[in-house]
């Protein structure tokens, strides 16, 4: 779906308006910026309401979603195509991305959202001259990005505005624990360490082979240990188990 723009027949501005909404997500992924996920769907959702190929269409956006690890919007997409397409490969990577989307603790190198102070830190290892989160953040939102951006900023009614916020708690919420502790980034020099258990493993299937061995050594110092889950969280409480049947013939 990567030539999406080349295929669709339609008004030739749709396909800049995709790219564009694909650079939102790249800052999402790239920086960290959760603001820019919003964006990237009123764009995606103008396309749509241009493009006369909305099945090609949800597929790509479906599609770059799923890419940059963003599994549930990559599922609504998906189940949207699906709800109004037939198409058995579009089914397929819906049944995927809902797995990764209710399996996402399967992912150990996505830590919980911080506020960049661990990434800043391991900057002052790295390049210690390397601008810091924020700065890195504003530097992106420059003018140029402001103005493109401007007609996709969402304005709710000031009525609407009052009656959320009169309905919401004063107490603030706790954020849940997570299944899996990811305090060690905290502490974390980022120089290699101890090999994780699962380096040591593979290393003494190839106890015979010193060579094989320290090459797994080097290519895996940095490897850190983590601890799985024990209870495997869901997605949402109240949601069946996922079925892959239902989605698959």
């Amino acid at each position: 779906m990567d030539g999406y723009e080349q295929e669709q027949d339609g008004p030739p501005d749709v396909a800049k308006i995709l790219e564009d909404g694909k650079m939102e997500l790249l800052g999402a992924y790239c920086l960290g910026d959760e603001e820019c996920t919003d964006y990237a769907w009123a764009i995606f959702s103008d396309a749509l309401a241009m493009t006369v190929d909305p099945h090609g269409a949800l597929l790509w956006i479906g599609k770059q979603y799923a890419d940059l690890g963003f599994f549930a919007d990559s599922a609504e997409a998906l189940a949207e195509l699906c709800a109004r397409f037939t198409d058995p490969d579009a089914k397929r990577l819906l049944a995927e991305v809902i797995w990764w989307r209710d399996n996402a603790y399967r992912i150990p190198w996505i830590p919980p959202a911080g506020d960049g102070s661990r990434y800043d830190r391991m900057m002052d290892f790295i390049d210690p001259t390397a601008p810091k989160t924020n700065k890195t953040i504003r530097e992106a939102r420059n003018e140029n990005q402001k103005e493109r951006i401007a007609p996709y900023r969402p304005i709710i009614d000031p009525q609407l505005a009052e009656l959320l916020s009169a309905s919401l708690s004063e107490q603030s919420e706790k954020p849940s624990s997570t299944l899996v502790d990811w305090g060690f980034l905290d502490l974390d020099d980022g120089q290699p360490g101890e090999p994780t258990d699962w380096v040591k493993k593979r290393a003494g299937t190839f106890a015979g082979d010193p060579e094989i061995v320290e090459h797994l050594l080097s290519s895996y110092r940095w490897a850190r240990q983590i601890q799985p889950p024990s209870i495997p969280p869901r997605y949402d409480p109240n949601e069946p188990p996922f079925d892959p049947g239902e989605w698959l013939d």
